[in-house]
């Protein structure tokens, strides 16, 4: 949802504040999204591993409540510490766009905690699509409030962006909290610090983990504002979401996977907990690769119309982003069993570990290169050896032996879905006067519908995959 939202939001900050706004934009709300993600300091662990096995509502109480209000406690530090210091930090990393209200910063803050609260609490309750459904009506709140805007003065700024978000959490929290309040009622929970402290441990490792994600997944984008053009930071956020977009499944089945598989070792069906977690990975696997050769077919028509601009190499910067996202999906969809397993203290050691090549490589090769597909590169370098170490680690801990034949043959599928979508733009350039230059919104579409009919007959031709996989993660994510 993030990613999609982005992408709809793109061309239109774009076209009514400019790239440069758009740039700071996402610098700004990658920065509070960081340091909410830091806020609770582990605490919520404990909601992740036992609240899908909870039935009472007075365990559900606890559980939830416990956690919410510690989390509140923190928050409230750290936004006092906000609004004493915040203009000095606006000042010295933003500059020239430094004008922007500390107070909605602070408000933005404090109603993503509530949003993000209420929308956890269906996640680890098992209900994914009530969460889903929160997530869609507070990105098209926050949609519908950017274009009332643009209708009614013809522009947008950074306060309207913000202030679009902010509305849309106060819509799904008020929505959400009472029907949370309704099932498990309202009760304030003394703070016992010795079960503090200890949830602190556990899940500390998991917070450190959100920082180093943070190096791998973002800091690029800084280091891109110190050696290149603002603009260029815009530009890499774009090809960046588009590569991400497969990560739409991993978030989807990271609401229900450490559940079903938590559920299977408590119930010491593990055979279970091993086949379930093989299929999801295939399903990735088939839907991430896929999504590669698209990306390279097609994917610089696509930032093109984002942009409203043809940047040379763009297609393979997205490509390489994609590539690197499969290994990125990968590492998901692990650290969902290592929630399972309680395996937490490995992400911190997979993480560290490439988030320091990251930064070393990002600084020496964009000092030297400067160009953005360095960035895409030191991604995808970073993600694999994150992969091969979090592989490493589970494999003797979990079934992990896959069927590569099976992964070949998507990849197979993908190269001859790509050939297709290239021989169908030839075909309509060469005999319908299409000007390679100018390529449409109609274009994409039809080559991406070509794209996504081909490979799915590849993949039927090579009994690489079958209908009844997808069936399976549709009912496993329906569940109420």
């Amino acid at each position: 949802m993030f990613s999609l939202k982005q992408i709809i939001l793109a061309p239109v900050i774009i076209r009514f504040a400019d790239i440069e706004n758009y740039s700071v934009y996402i610098l700004l709300i990658t920065s509070i999204n960081l340091i909410y993600a830091l806020s609770n300091f582990g605490i919520g662990i404990n909601m992740q591993r036992y609240m899908p096995n909870s039935s009472l509502s007075s365990t559900k109480q606890k559980i939830f409540y416990s956690q919410f209000f510690v989390h509140l406690y923190f928050l409230i530090f750290i936004i006092g510490v906000i609004y004493i210091f915040g203009d000095s930090i606006l000042q010295t990393f933003l500059k020239d766009y430094s004008s922007i209200n500390i107070t909605l910063v602070i408000s933005y803050l404090f109603f993503l905690f509530l949003y993000s609260q209420s929308i956890n609490y269906f996640r680890f309750s098992v209900r994914a699509i009530r969460m889903g459904i929160g997530n869609i009506i507070q990105a098209g709140i926050a949609i519908a409030v950017i274009i009332y805007q643009i209708f009614s003065i013809g522009k947008i700024d950074l306060h309207i962006l913000l202030l679009s978000e902010i509305i849309g959490f106060c819509c799904v929290f008020f929505i959400f909290g009472s029907i949370i309040v309704n099932e498990i009622g309202l009760k304030i929970f003394n703070v016992n610090i010795r079960e503090v402290i200890n949830e602190i441990k556990l899940g500390i490792p998991i917070s450190l983990n959100v920082v180093l994600d943070f190096i791998l997944s973002s800091a690029d984008r800084y280091i891109i504002a110190i050696f290149l053009p603002i603009a260029s930071v815009g530009l890499y956020n774009i090809i960046y979401v588009i590569g991400t977009i497969p990560l739409m499944f991993c978030r989807a089945v990271s609401t229900i996977l450490p559940q079903q598989l938590s559920i299977f070792i408590d119930e010491k069906k593990t055979s279970d907990g091993h086949k379930i977690f093989k299929d999801f990975v295939y399903l990735y696997l088939v839907l991430s690769i896929g999504f590669c050769f698209g990306v390279l077919a097609v994917g610089d028509i696509l930032v093109e119309l984002i942009t409203m601009e043809n940047y040379p190499l763009s297609q393979w910067a997205a490509f390489i982003i994609s590539l690197a996202v499969v290994f990125f999906g990968m590492i998901y969809l692990y650290s969902c069993l290592s929630i399972a397993l309680l395996e937490t203290k490995i992400l911190f050691k997979v993480n560290i570990l490439a988030s320091t090549i990251n930064l070393i490589l990002n600084f020496v090769l964009l000092y030297i290169f400067k160009s953005i597909l360095v960035a895409a590169i030191t991604t995808l370098v970073s993600y694999s050896i994150a992969f091969v170490y979090i592989h490493q680690f589970f494999k003797n801990k979990w079934d992990l032996q896959y069927d590569y034949k099976r992964i070949f043959k998507f990849i197979v599928s993908g190269i001859f879905m790509y050939i297709l979508i290239k021989f169908s733009l030839y075909f309509a350039v060469s005999n319908y006067n299409i000007d390679t230059e100018n390529l449409n919104l109609t274009i994409f579409v039809a080559l991406t519908g070509i794209g996504l009919f081909s490979y799915i007959i590849f993949l039927q031709l090579f009994d690489a995959m079958r209908p009844s996989e997808f069936k399976k993660f549709v009912t496993i994510l329906g569940r109420k």
